[in-house]
């Protein structure tokens, strides 16, 4: 055990009542609240073996499924909110992106609330279970709507001010057993087939391996289990695909792809999930001014978004029906069934 190590663990215990016990897999964070009553603890092994935690009672805690490390990661636990400190390699443009501007989206209306918010829910609770994961939860607001009707809810996303910001978010709403996790949406940290529903929310477009991420959600669901992704996608047409995918990126760097229906499909299928679509009928009309205002877009890189669009063809205008100061993106819901 390194000294940094200790020193991290002893100013835990002393702050937060973290205790700390040894194993053979190595030093073991066991993160429980100070209350008497019995409720459950997170345990995490730093060895890639899935290990079942001790059962005790609660209503929602993520060591209620199995959990194991695949990479470092933070966590922000619930009732009451703690942090482990654990380092996440590699500053992504995602990370870099969503740090400045996360509590723009605290706030904005395409992510805090929307018809496909309110299906996505239908859905998870529809289909039930005990325990649901949000990839890519972003400030929660998928998360906040969804984790009151689980014995268990995680979301999971790579930037920590986002989380922090989905911290609030979650203790406004005033749903404090719910956990946030950093991690990569590639290296999920929670053991296989153990989740019975798996939400991901307008995240997908910003993976930068959006396979490997449909693989890991298909590995965390139990057989039977339901991944419902909400995300935008371009209309079928190589110049259509090219101008949406084009001005995303020239708005946003962290922008990966938006992929067609039938692309997502592919993806979601190609990592062994049964495809439906629920859902791509759904427009949303965004302002142009605050879409850029959100992600603090550079003002040349702005400049060139409104020219694009000033001078976008025929075929463009009909599928994203743009005008001078709007757009509309078409944004579908998949359901994929291990």
């Amino acid at each position: 055990m390194s000294r940094q190590f200790m020193s991290i663990a002893m100013r835990l215990r002393s702050s937060a009542g973290f205790c700390f016990s040894q194993s053979t897999f190595g030093t073991i964070p066991n993160i429980a609240p100070p209350s008497k009553r019995k409720t459950p603890s997170l345990n995490i092994r730093t060895s890639k073996r899935p290990m079942r935690t001790r059962r005790q009672y609660g209503r929602r805690w993520i060591s209620e499924t199995f959990v194991t490390m695949t990479a470092p990661a933070r966590v922000h636990q619930g009732e009451p909110h703690r942090e482990v400190d654990r380092a996440v390699s590699g500053i992504r443009p995602a990370q870099e992106q969503f740090g400045r501007v996360a509590e723009a989206y605290v706030d904005s209306p395409n992510h805090a609330q929307g018809a496909d918010l309110d299906r996505v829910v239908e859905l998870a609770i529809a289909h039930g279970g005990e325990r649901v994961v949000d990839v890519g939860t972003g400030v929660a607001h998928t998360l906040r709507r969804v984790a009151p009707a689980f014995r268990a809810a995680v979301g999971i996303d790579a930037t920590r001010e986002m989380l922090e910001a989905g911290r609030g978010v979650l203790e406004r709403a005033r749903v404090p057993g719910a956990s946030l996790v950093q991690a990569d949406a590639t290296a999920l940290p929670i053991a296989s087939g153990s989740i019975d529903v798996v939400t991901s929310r307008l995240a997908s477009h910003h993976f930068a391996d959006a396979a490997g991420a449909f693989r890991e959600i298909a590995r965390i669901l139990r057989p039977g289990g339901l991944f419902v992704l909400v995300d935008n996608f371009t209309p079928e047409g190589a110049e259509v695909d090219a101008f949406i995918n084009d001005l995303e990126r020239l708005r946003d760097a962290s922008h990966v792809r938006s992929h067609t229906v039938r692309g997502w499909r592919h993806l979601a299928e190609a990592a062994g999930l049964r495809t439906s679509i629920d859902s791509e009928t759904s427009v949303t009309k965004l302002d142009v001014d605050s879409w850029l205002a959100r992600s603090q877009t550079p003002k040349d890189r702005a400049d060139a978004v409104r020219h694009r669009l000033r001078d976008a063809s025929p075929a463009v205008v009909r599928a994203f029906d743009v005008t001078a100061t709007s757009f509309s993106v078409h944004k579908l819901i998949l359901l994929g069934r291990k």
